[in-house]
């Protein structure tokens, strides 16, 4: 008798921990099938292989197996029920029966640029990202500082609940913070020669035309106009917004420098030399005389020395 009474204690023990465990929401008296609890919420899908795992923001774990749309990392609104007395896939927590997954509303996942916000001396470099428009507090610029108002990143994370910011700071008007977010760079570096072109209408740009055949609006032009040989680099910039355009992309924060492979064959070799020789002496502009490297109308042997140091690129 002793011993009967023993293992009820028992199993009333055991069925109020899972009460606890699992009464996720007010409403889980009971799922569309009998010892199932529904549960709508979101989390991080974490792990991998075979054994990937939903962690809910409500602290819920429990396995999800191979998803084609969602993978490690990605942030996610599942909607479902959780079995407890099902078999669970992996060991990994209770069973889940999933109805439905979608990206989660406050996940950021976006490229833009940083800038600066605020009024002196609350000044703050915040993002706003380049297709929602939105601007955003950020406390992560990189392990070592290495992004700032200029660049062009792309910075992933969750929004802070309840337009709660601890992010501090007096950044002026912005949509949202995004604590613990991560940030690299965004877009294609640009290493390339080719011709500054006039483009757009009604305002007139200067825009970069690569060898490789693909037109750039540029932010930088230097004292370089229409018609010069230059070398541009950079990161692109998508989408492109400019006056002048429209551009596949822009190059942001870019340099540019007159191009050391005059002849245009791809490379800077004894070619180049010898083109730089036949026009030594006064020059004019660098439109009309791309060997005066270091622009200052004379090609002598400074623009030599330069284009040595260019040699084999």
């Amino acid at each position: 008798m002793l011993r009967k009474l023993s293992v009820m204690a028992a199993t009333l023990a055991c069925c109020a921990s899972l009460t606890m465990v699992f009464q996720l929401e007010p409403s889980a008296a009971g799922g569309d099938k009998p010892g199932t609890i529904p549960y709508d919420g979101c989390g991080t899908l974490e792990g991998g292989g075979e054994c990937m795992v939903f962690v809910g923001d409500d602290g819920a774990v429990f396995p999800m197996g191979l998803l084609l749309e969602f993978g490690v990392g990605d942030y996610v609104h599942l909607v479902g029920e959780i079995c407890p007395e099902c078999p669970s896939f992996c060991d990994k927590g209770p069973s889940f029966q999933l109805q439905q997954i979608t990206a989660c509303d406050g996940f950021v996942d976006e490229c833009g640029m940083l800038i600066y916000q605020g009024v002196i001396p609350d000044v703050c470099v915040v993002f706003q990202g380049s297709t929602s428009g939105k601007i955003y507090a950020v406390d992560f610029f990189g392990p070592t500082w290495e992004f700032w108002a200029g660049d062009y990143v792309r910075v992933t994370g969750t929004l802070a609940s309840g337009g709660n910011c601890p992010i501090p700071g007096n950044c002026g008007t912005i949509d949202g913070c995004i604590p613990g977010n991560t940030m690299q760079a965004c877009g294609e570096v640009v290493d390339e020669c080719g011709t500054l072109v006039p483009f757009g209408a009604p305002f007139f740009c200067l825009a970069f035309m690569s060898e490789s055949g693909h037109l750039y609006a540029i932010e930088e032009s230097g004292p370089f106009g229409p018609g010069s040989r230059v070398r541009v680099t950079g990161t692109t910039f998508t989408p492109c917004v400019n006056g002048c355009g429209p551009y596949e992309n822009c190059i942001v924060g870019n340099t540019i420098i007159p191009c050391p492979d005059i002849t245009a064959d791809g490379v800077v070799n004894v070619q180049d030399v010898l083109a730089l020789i036949g026009a030594w002496g006064f020059c004019g502009t660098h439109a009309d005389c791309p060997a005066d490297l270091n622009l200052d109308m004379f090609i002598d042997v400074e623009d030599l020395l330069m284009m040595i140091g260019y040699w084999g690129t």
